[in-house]
């Protein structure tokens, strides 16, 4: 039986879903955490095979949720809930990112067919596992979310990145701050994310080009092989 861990901190939602998902019993199992540290707990006594998380919750919220999935187990692949998609970010990250996400209120029938999906490409061997920085990126924009994410490479590059409502105000990296240093953390692979408690900083602003377009511009010059990010003059 596979296992399916539904994470919301909507109590009735979580009642509701699994009540739903009743008529699939013989497909899976539904299991369900109302933060991300209850899911946390879960997937640590349990072998969950789909996580399908909230973004906006208490305690631990659904981005450090997909951070800890992301680097416990990379093998479980995600399916993101949230009220904020929009559909261009949506095509983009199930495109580029193989991250499914749904808008509240779910589409129950569509929800299930992700799920009924997801399953069986893992078990064929065929799942996207893992979240890319972009599709991370695409979360926080689209979740409107602040914070400050770290990203790491295993050789010891290491920026930060500051969002705020969404908008990407400033970034350091090295000794570069601002566009330059956005350009050169989004541009690292093989990374590691992290998220930094805010603790009350205040950030000005030194960074206008919206993340989107920063996206684009270092996705196409990893495309033609350049290895250097700057900013355009």
């Amino acid at each position: 039986m596979k296992n399916v861990l539904i994470v919301d901190d909507e109590k009735s939602l979580l009642l509701t879903m699994k009540a739903g998902f009743a008529a699939y019993m013989n497909k899976f199992s539904v299991h369900t955490a109302e933060n991300g540290k209850v899911a946390v707990n879960i997937l640590e006594s349990t072998p969950i095979d789909l996580v399908v998380t909230d973004l906006m919750m208490p305690e631990m919220n659904g981005f450090e949720l997909l951070v800890h999935i992301n680097t416990h187990f990379p093998n479980i692949p995600a399916i993101v809930m949230t009220a904020y998609a929009t559909s261009e970010i949506k095509v983009k990250l199930c495109k580029n990112g193989g991250l499914r996400v749904f808008k509240k209120p779910v589409n129950y029938d569509q929800l299930t067919q992700a799920i009924l999906k997801s399953i069986v490409r893992k078990y064929k061997g065929g799942a996207l596992t893992g979240i890319s920085l972009p599709s991370f990126l695409k979360l926080i924009v689209m979740e409107q979310n602040t914070c400050l994410m770290e990203v790491s490479t295993p050789s010891g590059k290491r920026g930060l990145l500051y969002f705020q409502k969404g908008v990407l105000y400033d970034a350091v990296f090295k000794f570069l701050k601002g566009e330059e240093a956005a350009y050169a953390v989004i541009g690292l692979d093989d990374v590691k994310i992290s998220f930094r408690p805010l603790l009350n900083r205040r950030f000005n602003r030194r960074i206008k080009t919206n993340v989107m377009t920063i996206l684009k511009e270092v996705g196409l010059k990893k495309r033609v092989g350049q290895t250097k990010y700057k900013k355009k003059t």
